[in-house]
């Protein structure tokens, strides 16, 4: 957990619509997670990097991803 704090990571509410929808719309289109599309659409959503692990579950979504151990 000490080294995820080094990526400045926040706690999102998925209270917001716009995540919502945009979850929606990845979960439609590529083969993940409804997690994974949260995930995914938080990230484009507040135009932020993704970080992830060393799975290729994220490499066929259109965003920056940081990969961690």
């Amino acid at each position: 957990m000490r080294n995820l704090r080094a990526y400045r990571l926040k706690i999102v509410p998925l209270t917001d619509n716009v995540i919502w929808r945009e979850a929606g719309k990845i979960k439609g289109v590529h083969i993940i997670s409804l997690a994974d599309a949260f995930a995914v659409a938080t990230a484009i959503v507040k135009d932020d990097k993704l970080v992830v692990g060393r799975d290729d579950d994220f490499n066929k979504v259109d965003t920056p991803l940081i990969k961690v151990r």
